[in-house]
């Protein structure tokens, strides 16, 4: 659980600076600074008088960012006086204005600077965006993980809210957080996903009473947003499941129709628009399979990869089966902790625990006449096992608190990417369990395995990508295409869907290159810093980025290094821990024991 963020006072609380100038036009209330958005998210540099911000790939780097496209030190800001300057460091992909590459170029606020894959824009700001109560995008994401939580073991209700802005002359990002945090209550939490987007929690709200204040923002800024919201508990079962919900709702707002909500994942969920990318000989043959489970009732338990589609399959057998008008209900059951699996599960009484101030049901209730999709049910603990088995061979279910037996008629699809068999024997998986489970087995291979469908899924996130960013269309290049090519793809399909929208939004042209693209997608085709950059300076060091102020000792430089290698390790695994600790080839023991050794707990 991440430490509680003391609540910020409401901006009208907030003394604003008065307003200065800066030679050259440029107005500030004494605070320059650069804004460095990325793939890992948004990073803040002030730039005071006298500074000098070098940004690179290099620990050396003032703002160290590990991206491929980047050069070791790739462009330097500094401020003298009235005057902020970039300069190029002769760095090999460049140091773009409007297109043009720049070798030395004064700024003025608002002024945007590509370097390769990530944009620096110059900010004046009246105040800064922590005293305006922005978070960053990683504290963001952990105050959401502890949200979801919340919602899904308590019932307890929230919004996500994905804002993106039409950007007017002149206006900076300083003018674009004040109008969003303005409306916002003290303990709503607010964050820069990009320049122009932003990432709001609204905790206790529903999606009705967060309209009006997207609304008041609008109004605040003088031109039009549009926004995608997602309501928990329904509306993510991961904390990645629900920011691509978010993503995937503000895509489908439009001028017309500003402010989209998703469909919850709940009764009356619409299936999918987008039919599965079926191409290659081992999908062919799995959907065959897939439309005979659909005819009949049996339980079924799919096995593969995470992120490979064992969603979608579990979607098809109850679209194309009897339960389709019924509700098709999903829940990630790594996601939960054990203290909290059995009211997820089966709902609790009204104070059945501190917090359960209302009677909830259980996603076994949720789905009565419908289908229930348990993912990652290899995680669940000895004590939920041995509860799901009983409502699976009774069809009755007691909440937490309760004692009436309350019935369901649920179809079960179970998901797992474990060996369940092996489980068994090993005595970490109820036998009697795997046995109802697995009437019937279906396997989803994993992205690696059907290299057919790369490129009709590579056309369908940049076909989304594009309508989300207001493009009329956007394409990659055959050498980006041939790097996606010969990745490996241990996050499967959704690892490929994050990376081509991390390159959309960070692409300054119509066409995603290898300087788009993530370091390990990179490194895995054979494309090191040589082929896109200068030459190692010849320091001896491993080309493989650094965390910010790498250096030290042996054992130091050692201990970061291997802290690295976990994060990646868990963002490719979309943090899941049993994965990632398969991909670095440890134990799950050993992972979990490293991962609290270098404050990476996170994930599942």
């Amino acid at each position: 659980m991440a430490p509680p963020m003391s609540p910020e006072p409401p901006l009208n609380t907030l003394p604003v600076p008065p307003t200065t100038t800066l030679g050259a036009g440029v107005r500030t209330g004494g605070r320059l600074v650069l804004v460095v958005a990325h793939g890992g998210g948004v990073t803040s540099a002030p730039l005071e008088d006298g500074a000098v911000v070098v940004v690179g790939r290099a620990p050396t780097a003032q703002v160290t960012i590990a991206d491929a496209s980047l050069s070791r030190e790739h462009a330097r800001f500094e401020r003298r006086g009235d005057e902020v300057t970039v300069v190029d460091l002769g760095s090999s992909n460049g140091t773009l204005i409007g297109g043009q590459r720049i070798t030395r170029r004064a700024l003025a606020p608002g002024d945007q600077v590509v370097l390769g894959a990530v944009v620096v824009s110059l900010q004046a700001f009246d105040l800064t965006l922590a005293r305006l109560g922005f978070t960053s995008h990683d504290r963001f994401r952990a105050v959401l993980a502890d949200e979801l939580v919340r919602a899904r073991g308590l019932g307890r209700r929230a919004v996500v809210a994905m804002i993106a802005r039409t950007r007017t002359p002149g206006q900076g990002v300083d003018a674009w957080a004040a109008a969003i945090r303005a409306p916002l209550r003290p303990f709503d939490r607010a964050a820069l996903y990009a320049p122009d987007v932003a990432e709001v929690l609204f905790p206790e709200r529903a999606a009705g009473e967060v309209v009006p204040v997207i609304q008041e923002i609008a109004a605040r800024l003088g031109a039009p947003v549009r926004a995608g919201l997602v309501e928990l508990p329904g509306g993510g079962r991961s904390l990645d499941h629900l920011l691509a919900a978010a993503h995937d709702a503000l895509r489908a707002a439009t001028p017309a129709r500003p402010i989209s909500i998703a469909p919850g994942e709940g009764m009356g969920r619409p299936p999918p628009t987008d039919a599965p990318v079926v191409a290659s000989p081992r999908m062919l043959a799995l959907y065959a399979h897939v439309g005979r489970a659909a005819a009949a009732s049996l339980p079924v338990l799919v096995h593969g990869e995470t992120g490979s589609g064992k969603e979608l399959i579990a979607r098809s057998i109850h679209d194309h089966g009897a339960r389709a008008p019924g509700p098709f209900v999903a829940i990630n059951c790594g996601a939960i902790p054990d203290a909290l699996i059995h009211a997820a599960l089966f709902g609790h009484e009204r104070g059945a625990f501190t917090g359960a101030d209302r009677q909830a049901p259980g996603v076994f209730e949720q789905a009565h006449r419908g289908t229930l999709f348990l993912d990652e049910v290899g995680e669940l603990s000895a004590q939920a096992q041995a509860s799901l088995l009983r409502v699976l061979e009774t069809g009755t279910l007691v909440r937490l608190g309760g004692s009436q037996a309350v019935a369901v008629d649920v179809r079960v699809v179970a998901a797992t990417h474990r060996d369940l068999a092996e489980r068994c024997r090993a005595g970490a998986f109820r036998e009697d369990l795997w046995y109802r489970l697995n009437a019937l087995t279906l396997t989803v291979p994993p992205l690696r395995d059907r290299p057919e469908e790369l490129r009709p899924l590579v056309d369908r996130f940049l076909a989304a990508a594009a309508a989300a960013t207001g493009r009329a269309g956007l394409t990659i290049d055959d050498d980006a295409l041939a790097c996606l090519a010969a990745y490996a793809w241990p996050g499967n399909v959704r690892e490929l869907r994050n990376e081509l929208e991390r390159a959309a939004v960070l692409a300054s042209g119509d066409v995603i290159g290898r300087a788009e693209l993530s370091e390990r997608i990179l490194r895995a085709a054979g494309v090191t810093p040589a082929d896109g950059e200068a030459a190692d300076d010849g320091d001896g060091e491993d080309a493989v980025a650094l965390p910010r102020g790498a250096g030290g000792d042996l054992k130091t430089r050692v201990e970061r290094f291997e802290a690295e290698l976990l994060r990646q390790a868990l963002a490719a695994a979309d943090g899941h821990q049993p994965t990632a600790a398969t991909a670095l080839g440890l134990p799950l023991r050993t992972l979990v024991y490293k991962l609290r050794k270098h404050g990476l707990q996170r994930g599942r």
